[in-house]
């Protein structure tokens, strides 16, 4: 942003000079969210985050705001985890998780599906069975991104629900574009299988 410098009365040029927006001085949700998103665009994540941080306690509700803060948290987060063999803390988790829980309300969106599985793949506890019953009927809405599907059913596994797993490769298998990701599919399919044959 930029107001002009003051000039003497009757001179036609008007220089421009730069002034600092701060998160201090606004305090309306969607206008913090707006400058947030800007400076996230911009590759300034740490101002990002101040101004991102104050919108949500204000009650933004921009969800593509609130999932960039996750993103954002989660940066930080993985950076410095306190979890145990270097996982994130349960703690750590649901603080990502809590933007995510709110943009969801309002917007489906895979890419937050996605930073959900990410972050309790990452997480020192795995997911309940209560919560793989949500995240799959979730990332079941978009069949077509067979990377978050793959990862979903990853997910799954380690928790010990493996009849979800199945489930999410059968529905995505026909949409993978290419030969290495169906071998991928297949083969964690046929190890499915195999374990849950008795014989």
């Amino acid at each position: 942003d930029y107001r002009p410098v003051s000039r003497k009365a009757g001179e036609p040029v008007v220089d421009l000079e730069p002034f600092v927006v701060s998160a201090e001085r606004i305090h309306d949700p969607g206008l913090l969210a707006v400058f947030g998103l800007y400076e996230h665009d911009v590759g300034d994540d740490a101002e990002a985050r101040v101004f991102l941080e104050k919108a949500a306690k204000a009650g933004m509700v921009r969800p593509m705001a609130h999932l960039v803060l996750a993103q954002l948290r989660q940066t930080d987060a993985v950076a410095k985890p306190l979890g145990k063999d270097g996982k994130l803390s349960t703690k750590q988790a649901d603080f990502i998780l809590e933007p995510v829980k709110v943009a969801l309300r309002t917007s489906a969106m895979a890419e937050a599906w996605d930073l959900t599985v990410d972050t309790l793949a990452r997480c020192e506890v795995l997911p309940s069975s209560a919560d793989i019953e949500i995240i799959v009927a979730g990332v079941s809405k978009f069949p077509r991104d067979t990377s978050l599907a793959l990862r979903t059913a990853q997910l799954c596994i380690q928790a010990g629900i493996p009849a979800r797993a199945t489930e999410l490769i059968d529905k995505s298998l026909p949409f993978v574009p290419d030969e290495d990701t169906k071998k991928k599919f297949r083969t964690l399919r046929a190890a499915l299988s195999a374990s849950a044959d008795p014989g």
